[in-house]
């Protein structure tokens, strides 16, 4: 622990005996365990009291299913969960608070949806929730406990998902490696027609596909893939998954992650792959991001679910249910061919931190003028 290092060299520093530095440094350490221990119980009894918490997740079953299990753990506590998509729940918040309803706790979602409701007051830091010592440890974390934070201020919104992510799935059943192996062989006149890709002009997967082309292609290429290739657009994210795994759009531009790993989990689309391609290589931290809601009616159990959601038993929880690794480094890699470095984590592009979003709100403004 940092804080472990700074006792021993202020030790150091006073002309202390390596022995009297290590005996503080134990001291020390056992009474933080302890406070930490004893604001854990506080938090348990006054969550059992409240006796009901109220989240709201992303679209797919897996996420739903991965929070349900906190019910397992704390029975004295009803959970209800909402499963909200991106618009649904940014107009939700808002028609809600306009009528002065605080019904949700907590959101497990995408980091922009989080971000876009930062400014209008609608979280609480998250930092001052977490107690448990495990959940707070650096080295128990892809790029410390502090790098899931992905809002500028480094407050409010948390991403425990970590993966190199590409941008084009190919059903390799359909889609001969062959045939394409590179970004250009999209524009392939043998693909056209054949192309499916979540609607560009909003937030969400189709949108980070023509941010990173945009990034190393340009306007132009992405013009001739949205009007000569004769891209299918969609909203709806099982729609699209659906259409790859049927071979009836055998290539996308962006899908959505636990959509493909329901499939499969049902043993379809076995053979969907994405181009991992360098160039087209970004750092994804998913749609599992966790924002504590300012005036939930239940502050206390939504503290609970935070320090559990992050803890390892959490972590091993969703990443097993949603098919993604978690940057627990104390939890076994569930898909080691997208598996991050600490390395990769500090430099490959990361769409989803807000400082990125520049990009993405370029890539629906290049969209909108194309698809008008």
């Amino acid at each position: 622990m940092k804080v472990g290092l700074t006792v021993l060299l202020i030790c150091a520093s006073k002309g202390c005996s390596k022995l009297v530095a290590t005996a503080f440094l134990v001291l020390f350490c056992s009474s933080l365990e302890a406070a930490s221990d004893e604001e854990w119980k506080k938090i348990l009894g006054a969550a059992k009291k409240e006796g009901r918490l109220a989240i709201s997740v992303h679209t797919g079953d897996t996420r739903r299913n991965a929070v349900m299990k906190f019910q397992e753990n704390f029975p004295d506590i009803r959970l209800e969960v909402s499963t909200d998509p991106t618009a649904k729940y940014i107009a939700r918040v808002r028609q809600e608070r306009r009528a002065g309803v605080y019904a949700i706790d907590v959101r497990v979602g995408g980091p922009r949806t989080n971000h876009e409701l930062i400014p209008e007051g609608v979280y609480v830091p998250l930092r001052p929730a977490v107690v448990l010592p495990e959940v707070l440890e650096d080295g128990k974390w892809l790029g410390g406990f502090a790098g899931g934070f992905s809002d500028r201020g480094k407050k409010y919104s948390y991403s425990a998902i970590a993966e190199r992510s590409g941008i084009i799935y190919l059903n390799r059943d359909f889609v001969p490696q062959a045939e394409f192996s590179k970004v250009d062989d999209i524009l392939s006149p043998k693909w056209k027609g054949k192309i499916c890709m979540r609607d560009p002009r909003g937030a969400g997967s189709g949108n980070t596909a023509l941010n990173i082309l945009l990034r190393i292609r340009g306007e132009e290429f992405v013009r001739r893939l949205l009007l000569n290739q004769e891209v299918v657009l969609s909203e709806d994210n099982r729609q699209l998954t659906e259409w790859v795994v049927r071979g009836r759009y055998p290539i996308a531009a962006g899908l959505a992650d636990t959509f493909i790993e329901q499939f499969k989990k049902e043993g379809l689309g076995l053979n969907i792959k994405e181009l991992m391609s360098p160039e087209v290589l970004h750092l994804s931290l998913g749609g599992e991001a966790i924002a504590l809601v300012d005036g939930g009616p239940n502050p206390n159990a939504a503290k609970l679910f935070a320090n559990w959601f992050l803890s390892r038993e959490g972590q091993s929880i969703l990443s097993s249910f949603v098919g993604s690794n978690t940057r627990r480094l104390d939890v076994t890699v569930v898909k080691p061919e997208v598996q991050v470095t600490q390395e990769q984590y500090r430099t490959l592009f990361n769409k989803d931190l807000q400082e990125n979003e520049e990009y993405a709100n370029k890539a629906i403004e290049v969209a909108r003028r194309i698809l008008k």
